[in-house]
């Protein structure tokens, strides 16, 4: 997000002309479409992304809808779409193993869906930045999707301006 109107739209802009997060968040939109397209019907993933503005960043945003098929339910969905390529990489299977064998940790409540389920229907979003609390000592998760194109410095100042976010709720 920019300090003003006008450089938000710029930054805006920029985000939608830029290859490497264009590509990014096409991997997300490939897994999300092939689920609907196996599973629902009415299926509508516009092919160019939105710009969703938070207080201290700008994502790229593609609101994905369907009509589920009888005996489909929203919990099959979002086992099927968790963790998407935003969360674990490309192929999902695979990296999810890769990231099993090299990290040095469990990555516990890392993300996940949330959302609302009400009569028949419901909306759901991917939690990308996530805390776990306990008493005054806590942690707080972010990351950055890295590709062939990523720039080290770029991907760590992301994650500072994404982080933000859930430190903006504690007064940093």
């Amino acid at each position: 997000a920019g300090a003003t109107a006008a450089e938000s739209d710029a930054l805006a802009e920029a985000l939608l002309a830029d290859g490497k997060n264009r590509a990014e968040h096409d991997y997300v939109v490939q897994l999300i479409r092939s689920v609907l397209d196996r599973v629902c019907y009415d299926v509508d993933v516009p092919a160019v992304p939105e710009i969703m503005r938070l207080a201290h960043v700008q994502h790229l945003f593609t609101p994905a809808r369907a009509r589920v098929l009888a005996g489909i339910t929203l919990a099959d969905l979002m086992e099927d779409l968790h963790p998407t390529p935003a969360v674990a990489g490309t192929p999902v299977g695979e990296a999810k193993m890769l990231l099993r064998a090299i990290e040095p940790y469990n990555r516990g409540f890392y993300a996940g869906a949330c959302g609302f389920v009400g009569a028949g229907d419901g909306e759901f979003s991917v939690a990308l930045r996530t805390g776990v609390f306990d008493g005054e000592m806590g942690y707080v998760y972010g990351g950055c999707g890295i590709v062939g194109e990523s720039d080290a410095d770029a991907e760590y100042e992301e994650i500072d301006l994404k982080l933000r976010t859930i430190l903006s709720a504690f007064g940093a």
